[in-house]
């Protein structure tokens, strides 16, 4: 059993559903995933409105390790760009969350 994200997220009452009864050939999926650039770059833009100064919050990881996580590349035009090395498992995660359909206990 899941609950779907939205408003009011897990709080919501009544709004237990299955996931996996709902995504068949006779029950299309609750809602449509973006496309994985999409939640890449929403990502992207997360990690750069952190202050890095600001609280942690629940979790034991400072933002300024998250927003400073970065390796320099080469891009396309032969200069040096900084990435962000957690976006790809950031999004990896998001997408996994939004596929099951399931927020974790906080």
């Amino acid at each position: 059993m899941a609950t779907p994200p939205g408003p009011g997220g897990r709080h919501r009452k009544g709004w237990i559903v299955n996931i996996a009864s709902q995504q068949s050939p006779f029950h299309p999926p609750l809602y449509d995933i973006p496309p994985e650039s999409l939640l890449s770059t929403y990502i992207e833009q997360k990690i750069a409105r952190i202050k890095a100064n600001s609280s942690s919050g629940f979790d034991s990881f400072p933002t300024l390790f998250i927003k400073r996580a970065e390796t320099e590349c080469l891009n396309g035009q032969g200069k040096i760009q900084r990435t962000n090395v957690l976006r790809p498992l950031l999004t990896d995660l998001l997408k996994l969350l939004l596929c099951d359909g399931l927020l974790p206990m906080a």
